[in-house]
């Protein structure tokens, strides 16, 4: 499920854009993904993910890598397009 008041991707929108959009978006966002399987194509706009490095502890070594993990932040649509 989506969750609010998390990072946007690449495109800006937020989950809040889709969560409160109401029902008509439901079925564009419907005739979108079956437009995509029917046809067999993944734009590279889903596939594109922010990857940043966020700090495990804030106690820790800054300087040691391994202090860190990275956290990627994905599209809406594609968000969207994984609990399919």
């Amino acid at each position: 499920m989506l969750k609010p008041r998390k990072a946007e991707g690449h495109d800006v929108i937020q989950n809040e854009n889709v969560l409160y959009a109401g029902s008509n978006s439901a079925v564009h966002l419907s005739l979108l993904f079956n437009c995509l399987l029917g046809h067999a194509f993944v734009p590279d706009d889903l596939c594109f993910g922010n990857s940043k490095p966020l700090l495990k502890t804030k106690h820790g070594d800054q300087s040691k890598p391994e202090m860190y993990r990275g956290i990627t932040a994905l599209s809406v649509t594609c968000q969207i397009t994984c609990y399919l």
